[in-house]
């Protein structure tokens, strides 16, 4: 994953920090950067609606003169664990530059069939391993 950049979460009870030295030089976007965009439905939408926070960061970057390659990897009704399922084949395997990951909501929405706080915790974090 050596062309991966700093990847940051933050959680309801403050960042979960990963750092790896060699990649803690600042870069910022760059126009042909592969972002994948993985999450929920709000992600699913974000990408689907001409309105969604997934294109408006796209738009708003190429307003500036960045032209990204997004990749959007939202799917309505998952959880954290559900996105550490498919971490592999959805970002691991795209090789992005890149990786937003938007997840909780259905953590909790679903209730006994949502997912703890500790198996949360574990989800984001095992993500972040793996992207690093």
């Amino acid at each position: 994953m050596a062309a991966w950049h700093t990847f940051a979460v933050v959680t309801s009870d403050g960042d979960v920090p990963r750092t790896d030295a060699a990649r803690d030089v600042p870069r910022t976007v760059a126009t042909r950067d592969r972002v994948v965009f993985l999450g929920d439905s709000l992600t699913a939408y974000g990408w689907t609606k001409k309105n969604g926070w997934v294109r408006q960061v796209v738009a708003q970057l190429a307003a500036q003169g960045v032209k990204l390659r997004p990749v959007c990897a939202g799917v309505p009704g998952n959880r954290s664990i559900d996105l550490l399922a498919r971490f592999q084949r959805d970002v691991v395997a795209r090789r992005p530059d890149w990786v937003v990951v938007n997840c909780g909501v259905n953590d909790v929405w679903h209730g006994a069939d949502g997912c703890t706080l500790d198996q949360f915790r574990h989800s984001v974090s095992a993500m972040l391993d793996r992207a690093l």
